[in-house]
Formats: structure tokens, sequence, C-alpha cells
């Protein structure tokens, strides 16, 4: 508490203030003129230019491999701003793009709880199923991993009024990619009367 208190302190001094308000105007000065390493030095908790310090080195950082780049690009930003859900979320995007499709799910779960029914993080979950889907050989996983994307694009539809036909559009298309059952399975199950697990298309488009 009496730590607190003293950081508490500190913080409403006019110093302070004074000072944090000259270190954001320069750091905001540096980002405007393309200069995202001293933006980040004067002022470490920028998403902006942590993402634009990546993205304009992209080339290069992509010759150091993807490890590197969450060593030199993802930790740094992550460790700078822990509770920002862009820089997770951005943090998730450059693990797809490298296929790091666990990582990129690790880091869209923690912005979902920064920022719940993320429609941002809900279409890049979505997409990691997708992807994991389309890489999985084993028939199973395959299925598993859409049925995922499915349930993903479900809960998006019913958070967002703004994009929920995308999802609609998303949950169509990856349940074309579910086996669909047999005749024979689909004939006895008509004169059995027996729950098949088909596709939830026309239980999705009803809800």
């Amino acid at each position: 508490p009496e730590i607190a208190a003293d950081l508490k302190k500190e913080h409403d001094s006019p110093e302070f203030v004074l000072r944090s308000l000259e270190a954001c105007f320069k750091a905001a000065s540096a980002y405007d003129v393309g200069k995202f390493d001293e933006a980040i030095d004067l002022w470490p908790r920028f998403p902006s230019a942590h993402v634009g310090r990546y993205e304009s080195q992209r080339k290069d950082a992509h010759a150091l491999g993807y490890e590197a780049i969450v060593a030199k690009y993802v930790k740094p930003m992550l460790d700078a701003l822990p509770e920002a859900a862009t820089a997770w979320l951005h943090a998730a995007d450059i693990a797809m793009r490298y296929e790091q499709f666990v990582d990129a799910i690790k880091y869209v779960d923690r912005n979902m709880v920064l920022r719940p029914n993320s429609v941002e993080g809900l279409t890049a979950l979505g997409q990691c199923f997708r992807q994991m889907s389309i890489r999985a050989t084993d028939p199973k996983e395959k299925e598993k991993w859409l049925r995922e994307a499915i349930q993903v694009g479900r809960f998006h539809r019913s958070t967002s009024a703004q994009t929920q036909f995308d999802a609609t559009s998303w949950i169509f298309q990856d349940c074309v990619g579910l086996q669909l059952p047999s005749k024979e399975d689909a004939m006895r199950v008509v004169k059995n009367d027996i729950p098949l697990d088909v596709p939830p298309v026309v239980q999705s488009a009803k809800d």
C-alpha cells in the first residue's frame, strides 16, 4: 500500500504529467515521419509504433525467421503492452503469417480476454481453425478443426450485427468441407428415425 501510494503521488505530480506529455508528443512526431524505433524508445506503450516498426522492417525480419521475429518484435511489444488488445491481435497476425496457428490461438485468446467478443479476434480464431483443418492429414482431425471454425462462426454471427453475414458465409463454406453421410446411412436414418451427425448448415441457418 505504501508503494502504491508513492506511485500515485508521483503520477499525480505536475512534473510527471508534463514529462509524459512531452514524451508522447515526441513519440507521435517520430511516428508521423516513420521513425518507429525512435517512437518506441520515447514511449514504449505505443501499439501503432510497434506495428509500424514490424511492417516497415518486414522484409529484413522475414530473413531472420519466425523465432527471431518473436524475440525482436513480438516479445518486446507484449512486454510493453500486456493489457493492449491490439498488441495481442498483431502478435496473432504475425504467427498466422508463419503458419504458427497454436501460437496464434493463444494470442487471440488473450486479445479476447481484453476485448470480449472482438470481431477481429473471432475472425482470426475461425481462420486459425480453418487453416489447421486444411493442413491436417487425418480426416478426423480435418473435421474436428472445421467444426471448431463453425462454432466460432456461429458465436461471431450472434455477437456482431455488422459482420453477421460474413460470419454466415464462413459457416456455410466450412460446412461444405464436412463429409456428408452416405445414401445408405441417410436412408437408415429416415426409416428408423436415428439421429445422424450431419453438417450443421440447417441448424446454423435457423439460429
